[in-house]
């Protein structure tokens, strides 16, 4: 294959990305037309199909899947370089967060903010389950990835797990219920009411086999998928609940919750997961410590 046209590349990245011609016209400003034109001429040069039809939209062929996965890293690095001119200007360089949904809003803000206080940055935030963050960083639509476990080694697109944290957990009480359920603890527990992060969590995972070592049958009250209603069911009375010690006083200021003791044996790892590439942004090597 000779004389790759990359701007052919470019279009046809932006039809994988969005799935359809109709919507890359649309983003790159150009007809519909125009776009299958110069996909037919990338094709020739290709020497192969890098689509078919899937109902109304499109699916990669193999070759397809291919030079997609070569198309992102090209482009991947298109944009550090964009970021870099940029920075040497004085711009805010835009960073795209991905946060997964189990990482409480108040730890995001408390591990990422070394970052936020250097330099300027635009910055747009996710929330979503883990593994779709991770595919969104792999493709490169996010810069980095806050997470409670490491990313896996498999992928073409290499991720980097960089340990930022490993947090104690403890059990809060409601206003004013902290005194009862700290005499004798944890037998405090048994039969008392209970709110809980969604059986998927890592954290869940091992309160459930701390609670299981430990004898205790607490009345489970509600499960969450997201911390802050947690929090908010918890300052209003519902259930104790086991959160990080590293934001203690957030919970007592803003929700009036309070500690109540100490889960020896259970600890929250925090990840912040970026591709190889993607060390350069200050926030990011703030973070990274």
């Amino acid at each position: 294959m000779n004389n790759l046209n990359y701007h052919h590349l470019h279009y046809f990245w932006m039809v994988a990305r969005h799935g359809s011609v109709s919507e890359a016209a649309r983003r790159l400003s150009l007809a519909q037309p125009t776009i299958s034109a110069q996909l037919r001429h990338l094709e020739q040069a290709v020497g192969g199909k890098l689509f078919t039809r899937s109902g109304r939209g499109l699916e990669l062929t193999d070759t397809g899947k291919l030079v997609r996965s070569y198309a992102d890293d090209i482009f991947a690095l298109g944009q550090e370089l964009e970021h870099a001119l940029s920075g040497s200007g004085g711009r805010a360089l835009p960073l795209r967060i991905g946060v997964a949904e189990e990482v409480s809003k108040l730890v995001a803000w408390r591990l990422l903010r070394p970052g936020l206080q250097e330099g300027a940055a635009r910055l747009y935030f996710r929330q979503d389950r883990g593994e779709r963050l991770l595919s969104e960083l792999r493709m490169h639509n996010l810069d980095l990835v806050l997470a409670t476990e490491p990313a896996p080694a498999a992928g073409r697109v290499r991720l980097d797990s960089h340990l930022l944290d490993e947090a104690d957990i403890g059990v809060f009480a409601p206003p004013g219920q902290a005194e009862h359920y700290r005499d004798e603890f944890p037998a405090s527990l048994e039969a008392a009411p209970f709110l809980l992060q969604a059986d998927k969590t890592n954290l869940r995972h091992k309160l459930d086999q701390w609670f299981a070592d430990e004898g205790l049958h607490p009345r489970i009250v509600g499960e969450f998928e997201d911390p802050a209603l947690l929090k908010v069911f918890a300052s209003d009375g519902m259930g104790l609940l086991a959160a990080p010690l590293s934001i203690q006083d957030e919970l007592r200021d803003r929700y009036g919750i309070e500690l109540v003791a100490v889960i020896p044996s259970v600890t929250e790892r925090y990840y912040l997961v970026t591709t190889h590439r993607q060390t350069r942004h200050p926030m990011v090597v703030a973070a990274q410590g």
